[in-house]
């Protein structure tokens, strides 16, 4: 029989970086991953594309979630980007304000999820 508590003995540990200029919305996402059983994640928070680059010239995370909805910019114009400069980071986009068009169009620049 399982037990729905299990906690495994020995987190997992991710380096996480987060692109959203929205500290409210960066805020929440934190809450919501720290309730994760069995992980454990660094995070990095910036509110634009050139401040996580440079941040990412001396720590590159494991994964990086980049919201729609960026200033000047989108998410996907950001991924695609990351792509060409061969970021080794796990992509993941997050939009609130999305339909299937833009999570397609995501996906095709090179989003993970």
């Amino acid at each position: 029989m399982s037990n729905p508590e299990f906690q495994p003995s020995e987190a997992h540990h991710l380096d996480l970086a987060i692109i959203d200029d929205n500290p409210a919305d960066t805020r929440l996402l934190c809450r919501l991953l720290d309730r994760l059983p069995g992980w454990e994640f660094d995070y990095k928070t910036y509110i634009s594309a050139a401040d996580a680059e440079a941040g990412f010239a001396d720590d590159m995370p494991d994964i990086v979630i980049v919201d729609y909805l960026l200033g000047d910019e989108t998410g996907i114009d950001i991924i695609k980007r990351f792509i060409e400069q061969e970021i080794s980071a796990v992509l993941i986009f997050l939009t609130g304000q999305g339909d299937e068009t833009i999570a397609i169009e995501s996906m095709r620049a090179g989003a993970a999820d």
